[in-house]
């Protein structure tokens, strides 16, 4: 009932706009109409009005006017949309319509993860979710709500997210652009496209993130805790080949250095009771450690016409070596400073990474001028993750003594998928869609753990595993254009993510062996939406009221009633709902023009009858409660006003204002997400090739919890004042 509510209420929302007596066109005005963004979310390009599915999408002139930084600062733009979150960034997972609620190290997410059409997560170094450099020089970003069935199935239980990247053209330009905000951050980017000849070009661009301080101080410490480093580096080359082929290759290079996961989070208390931390941006600790991170990517893209259509090839390589040494284990479980006899307790934590992903699709479209479209590709996909975890230190008592271990794992997959659709008239204005998908994944684990040293109290075990699943996904969509200017749908699509195996399975449990495997969760989706277009193209909206029902699915297990060590398993079913709209438009406001963007967002659910987790190593009954990570309301509303003024100079302000409510970050219902409501700001000033501004992100300086992990609180940024400068050139 509360998703029906919640789909009545934004319909209402609908009509009222709807009512609104139209002003003058922007042509009468003098204001071009702007062009709305082409997505491809059924991998051809058309306009995101036009695709019977929930669909948002960003301009890179749209990241660069709001105040973004970071994967979690876009997503907000995006109504439904949230980044799990536990403070670095290479721990971070996405989640769309509540789904991905399950998430531990290594594991596959619930969101399809695409950069320039093809799927590249995977593995625990940043795997989940998108990095600084697929952010860097966007032409559009992509959100595909709801399982995606075929086209972008892979792991789409919630939904897909793709980054398109600006390719080479035949236009000589390039840009520079420095940037500066407290705490002690400097930034520089640059971007140079060269046409070389007719049918050959390449773009070169990079960018170097350094901040010296951060927001987080150790008690009686000089440097701050969270400072951090990114380098980027992109070379893309583009070549048309004849008059038909279109071949892009691109190159690119990652580094981060930044703090880990252990020194970010807050813990008040030992686990004893006695005062440890004494501020949420204080830490009580002997060892901060980092993590570095570094990859090598490749990227295909090539096309070209026949006679049936056009082909498609996609090719993705990623290389990523990833170390995080010297964390303070000890402050992490509680027992900083605390001592046994004459032995203080001192833990730390070591783990490296090495994973080598890599992908091929190839797919045939139909003509663009057809009255049928149709799709028939092949996907092949491969990854290997190499990593070795190390817990050593003086451990006095027993239930220390079993940490200290050393566990390593090799994970391997294959898959193959075949996928196709087709949409065809069924009437003058009503179309049926249909599209299916055969996956087939086999996965490969070998898992060996050892003592550390003769102190340990650790059984070791090996384990050779191997599972294959075979999976049919699909989607089923009626379109129907009320007029030329509105379209309702209904769709039915499906979505799958792959089981997996455990990498943390806490040593002080019986046949801890048998923990180590899971399997799949499958996922089923009603949706019905209607888009529309008023106000000669100036206004623009989108409702869509969905339900989910689950199986199988992966919940966050603690299977230790000692150790704070979390695995996956499959605890049940759960049924999900919720609904959607955007707004967006454009229109003369005295002297100036006001462009804007509206997008709210409710979601529900609840785990059904039987469905049961392992909390402190006991069975529980989790049937009836909420859905983790599902929120009452996320909202965003983005404003962006600009004036002419004299001299060629144009003045222009952006706010943007996003919200999250309601909801619980575990699935037991203990933990109440927090509420939050994010101001940022930006003024700036800019002539034919330059601009300037200046910045606010976090405004008001609100702190909320991200995340609650064995006790420690992990809490977003505070305030940023900040100003960039960027220098255009070009055609």
């Amino acid at each position: 009932m509360r998703g029906i509510t919640s789909g009545i209420l934004s319909g209402i929302i609908v009509a009222a706009v709807l009512m609104i007596p139209a002003p003058p066109t922007l042509a009468e005005v003098g204001i071009s109409i702007t062009e709305e963004i082409v997505v491809t979310a059924r991998k051809r390009q058309e306009t995101a009005q036009d695709v019977p599915a929930s669909v948002s999408a960003l301009s890179g002139d749209a990241l660069d006017d709001l105040v973004i930084d970071g994967m979690q600062d876009a997503l907000r733009q995006i109504p439904g949309v949230l980044l799990i979150s536990a403070g670095p960034d290479y721990l971070s997972d996405i989640s769309i319509r509540g789904q991905g609620g399950g998430r531990v190290g290594f594991s596959e997410t619930a969101t399809g993860i695409y950069r320039n059409g093809i799927y590249i997560a995977g593995g625990g170094f940043g795997g989940r979710s998108f990095n600084r450099l697929d952010l860097f020089d966007v032409e559009r970003f992509e959100v595909f709500r709801g399982p995606q069935g075929a086209l972008y199935g892979r792991n789409a239980v919630g939904g897909a997210a793709n980054i398109v990247s600006r390719k080479p053209s035949d236009i000589q330009e390039g840009r520079i652009r420095l940037g500066y905000s407290d705490p002690q951050r400097t930034r520089f980017e640059g971007v140079v496209n060269m046409p070389v000849s007719d049918s050959f070009a390449l773009r070169l661009g990079g960018f170097y993130d350094n901040r010296n301080d951060g927001f987080i101080d150790i008690v009686d410490g000089d440097d701050g805790i969270d400072e951090q480093q990114f380098i980027g580096a992109r070379i893309g080359a583009r070549a048309k080949l004849g008059e038909t082929v279109d071949v892009t290759v691109t190159y690119e290079y990652y580094s981060s250095e930044a703090p880990g996961f252990a020194p970010l989070g807050f813990r008040a208390t030992t686990f004893n009771g006695m005062p440890l931390d004494p501020d949420r941006f204080e830490r009580v600790m002997s060892d901060i450690g980092g993590v570095e991170v570094k990859e090598h990517i490749l990227f295909l893209d090539a096309t070209g016409e026949m006679p049936v259509g056009n082909w498609h090839l996609k090719g993705n390589y990623r290389n990523r070596d990833g170390d995080r040494r010297g964390e303070d284990l000890d402050h992490f479980i509680g027992f900083q400073g605390i001592s046994f006899g004459p032995n203080e307790v001192v833990l730390f934590a070591n783990q490296s990474e090495d994973f080598e992903r890599f992908g091929l699709e190839f797919f045939v479209t139909s003509a663009d001028d057809a009255s049928i479209t149709w799709i028939a590709g092949v996907e092949y996909q491969t990854f290997e993750d190499d990593v070795l975890t190390t817990n050593q230190g003086n451990a006095v008592i027993p239930p220390l003594r079993r940490i200290l271990r050393r566990d390593s794992f090799l994970e391997e997959l294959n898959s193959w998928s075949v996928f196709g659709g087709m949409e065809f008239p069924l009437s003058e204005r009503l179309k049926l869609g249909l599209e299916a998908r055969v996956q087939r994944d086999t996965k490969d684990f070998s898992f060996d753990r050892t003592p550390f040293d003769a102190t340990s109290l650790v059984t070791p075990f090996t384990l050779n595993d191997k599972n294959t699943w075979t999976e049919f996904t699909g989607t089923a969509t009626l379109k129907f254009d009320l007029t030329d200017t509105q379209m309702l749908y209904g769709r039915i699509a499906s979505g799958y993510r792959p089981g997996g195996f455990n990498v943390g399975i806490p040593a002080d449990i019986p046949d801890a062996q048998d923990a180590v495997p899971y399997d799949p969760e499958s996922a089923l989706s009603y949706e019905i939406g209607l888009k529309s277009v008023h106000l000669d193209g100036r206004l623009r909206a989108g409702l869509a009221i969905w339900y989910m029902q689950t199986d199988d699915v992966q919940i966050v297990t603690q299977a230790s009633p000692t150790i704070n060590t979390f695995i996956l398993q499959n605890g049940g079913d759960s049924e999900s709902w919720g609904a959607e709209f955007e707004l967006s438009g454009a229109m003369a406001l005295g002297p100036g023009n006001l462009f804007g963007r509206l997008g709210l967002a409710h979601n529900d659910g609840e785990f059904q009858n039987g469905t049961v987790v392992l909390l402190s190593g006991v069975p529980t009954d989790i049937s009836g409660n909420r859905l983790n990570r599902t929120r009452n309301l996320t909202a965003n509303l983005a404003l962006t006003y600009s004036q002419s003024l004299n001299n060629g100079l144009t003045a222009f302000a952006t706010a943007s204002v996003v919200t999250e409510q309601g909801g619980f970050e575990n699935s037991s219902n203990t933990r109440q997400l927090d509420n939050y409501k994010l101001i940022d700001l930006r003024l700036g000033l800019e002539g034919d090739q330059w601009r300037a501004s200046l910045y606010s992100q976090n405004l008001t300086d609100e702190i909320y919890r991200l995340q609650t992990i064995s006790s420690n609180q992990f809490f977003n940024s505070l305030r940023v004042f900040g100003v960039d400068f960027t220098w255009n050139w070009g055609d």
